[in-house]
């Protein structure tokens, strides 16, 4: 019975040492929001980042991967026209730092 005891606290050591996995600090998933979406005029961006407030590259993309806007900012939340683009749905890719995320964009009207 005794080795039980020593193996749980070798496994708790262990654990408790070294993290196993993603590091919650490093995950940006999910970090992008947009609202309204779908939208007609206009779309706020708000990126859920430490560093969000450096400067921003916003690309809007259609589906088949054509660029159709690009533009920097150094806001957040950020609002973006899109009252120019046709009705459909787009990709709206965000770039800070390296860090890249990408999320469906529709405009309806």
């Amino acid at each position: 019975a005794r080795d039980n005891i020593w193996q749980d606290v070798f496994v708790t050591k262990v654990f408790n040492d070294y993290s196993v996995g993603i590091d919650p600090s490093d995950d940006h998933t999910g970090s992008l929001s947009l609202y309204p979406n779908p939208s007609s005029e206009m779309v706020s961006l708000y990126l859920n980042m430490n560093n969000a407030m450096a400067e921003t590259e916003i690309g809007i993309y259609s589906l088949a991967g054509g660029l159709i806007k690009r533009i920097t900012v150094q806001a957040n939340p950020c609002i973006v026209t899109v009252s120019e683009l046709a009705i459909g749905v787009y990709v709206i890719e965000v770039s800070l730092n390296g860090f890249v995320e990408r999320k469906k964009l529709i405009i309806q009207r």
